[in-house]
């Protein structure tokens, strides 16, 4: 199975898109002889979905009015739909189908592998997205923020323990696995309270908080991983450190 997200589309995806494209051409009068997936933009959205608009060329036959004399024609048709990375069978929803006039644009890219491209204000607007999601009072009376509460909020459960790990204090299983001899679930966030408090308790706050964004920005890319089953690790985010252990995904 193929590693990006193209790939995972014609793997995975190809018969649901091709259907409905066969229903859209046939619904203008056309009848379709061949068509191939060409590009796929992909963006994020909340909880586990994340939209996509596929680029589709299509060969096809236009007949004129008699049904006597049949034009051969070749088009790029835009697919544009959502998938539920928690589903088994992805959830997919095609949304629209058109002629294709470029990849439309959106605010939260991500790349083939589902890794988000964040320019710097739009860090600022994901850490807000993650406030409005799981703390909203806090947009509205800014403080110190309750970790524990947003971190039963989000779902996630931290725990202490030691990393052997130099210069490592904290880190989030973003799937279920094993490390150094001991299973996490996915969500847990394991904390080595000795190097973390290292540098007082605002140090040991900002380690935590870290874990829940990374777990908030990057858990699809965990879960896309885990679906198309490849054993090697992301390599364009260079501002992400994945570790692996026995088939879990973990970030630090």
């Amino acid at each position: 199975m193929g590693r990006s997200f193209v790939d995972f589309c014609r793997n995975n995806l190809y018969e649901v898109i091709a259907e409905r494209v066969r229903e859209h051409i046939e619904g203008c009068g056309g009848e379709l002889q061949n068509m191939g997936l060409l590009l796929a933009n992909v963006y994020d959205l909340p909880r586990l979905e994340i939209g996509f608009d596929i680029t589709m060329e299509c060969g096809y036959f236009v007949y004129d009015r008699y049904g006597d004399e049949a034009e051969l024609k070749e088009d790029w048709l835009l697919v544009q739909g959502r998938l539920d990375l928690g589903k088994k069978d992805y959830g997919i929803r095609i949304t629209s189908i058109g002629e294709y006039a470029g990849m439309p644009q959106h605010d939260y890219l991500l790349n083939d592998r589902l890794i988000p491209n964040l320019n710097d204000l739009q860090c600022v607007d994901v850490a807000n997205k993650l406030l409005q999601e799981f703390y909203p009072e806090h947009l509205q009376e800014p403080g110190r923020l309750d970790i524990d509460l947003l971190i039963e909020r989000m779902g996630l459960q931290l725990v202490e323990g030691t990393i052997e790990q130099p210069g490592v204090k904290s880190q989030i299983f973003l799937l279920d696995g094993e490390f150094e001899g001991r299973h996490y679930k996915a969500g847990t966030i394991l904390v080595d309270m000795e190097k973390s408090m290292k540098w007082g308790l605002a140090s040991h706050r900002f380690n935590v908080v870290h874990e829940c964004v990374h777990w908030f920005c990057h858990r699809k890319v965990a879960l896309f991983e885990s679906l198309v089953a490849e054993q090697d690790l992301p390599t364009e985010a260079e501002f992400v450190e994945f570790a692996r252990y026995d088939g879990s995904f973990i970030e630090t």
